[in-house]
């Protein structure tokens, strides 16, 4: 998370919310508001993949649109992390 809070740093990001599951593999999401919209950073634990997903215009809380294919990832961050904050830059 360290990692990730770092390469948001020089965006106009705020993060709101991160859930860990140790019981699920180790998944994990973080929940950003990024340019007045709320996304969410979602790894499968038992995939080991990253997702970027978008809160949908209706705002239900479990209501989220993925933007892209997901990536791999290790859980760790890395290049994988990179990747999404790309993808949340070019949104």
């Amino acid at each position: 998370m360290v990692g990730f809070a770092e390469q948001l740093r020089p965006l106009p990001a705020q993060l709101l919310e991160h859930t860990y599951h140790y019981d699920a593999f180790g998944s994990w999401w973080t929940r950003v508001r990024y340019r007045g919209k709320v996304f969410r950073v979602v790894f499968d634990g038992c995939d080991g993949r990253l997702c970027l997903e978008r809160a949908t215009a209706a705002g239900a809380p479990d209501d989220w649109e993925q933007l892209g294919p997901p990536v791999p990832s290790d859980g760790g961050g890395g290049a994988g992390l990179h990747d999404i904050v790309g993808r949340l830059k070019a949104v």
